[in-house]
C-alpha cells in the first residue's frame, strides 16, 4: 500500500498566467512570507525545494504552486538505499586529498 502525504505548497510564492506571448508566467513574491516560509523549510534535509505549477479544478484561471515531495529514494529497497547513502558520503567527505 502507497502512503498518502499530506499535500505542501508553496508560501509567499504567487503564479498568474501571463497575457504577452513572450512572457510564459508572471510569478509574485512576498517577500515577507517566502522569508518565513523558507526559515519553516531549513530543517528539511533536502537542498531544493521543488514546486509544480498546479491549475485550479475549481477554478481554472487559478494557479498555484505544489511542493513536489516526491524522493526516489522511498521507492528503493533498505540495500539500494545504504548503497546511494554510502556513495553520497563519499561525495560529501571534506577530508583533504592526499595529492
Amino acid at each position: 500500500m502507497v502512503e498518502k502525504k499530506d499535500k505542501k505548497f508553496s508560501e509567499g510564492l504567487y503564479f498568474n498566467e501571463s497575457d504577452k506571448d513572450f512572457i510564459e508566467m508572471r510569478i509574485g513574491i512576498n517577500k515577507k512570507q517566502l522569508a518565513v516560509w523558507l526559515k519553516k523549510e531549513l530543517g528539511n534535509p533536502n537542498e531544493w525545494i521543488n514546486i509544480d505549477v498546479k491549475r485550479s479544478s475549481s477554478n481554472p484561471s487559478k494557479l498555484y504552486g505544489e511542493v513536489n515531495t516526491f524522493n526516489p529514494k522511498d521507492k528503493l529497497g533498505s540495500q539500494d538505499r545504504k548503497n546511494i547513502d554510502d556513495i553520497e558520503a563519499i561525495f560529501n567527505d571534506k577530508t583533504d586529498v592526499p595529492f
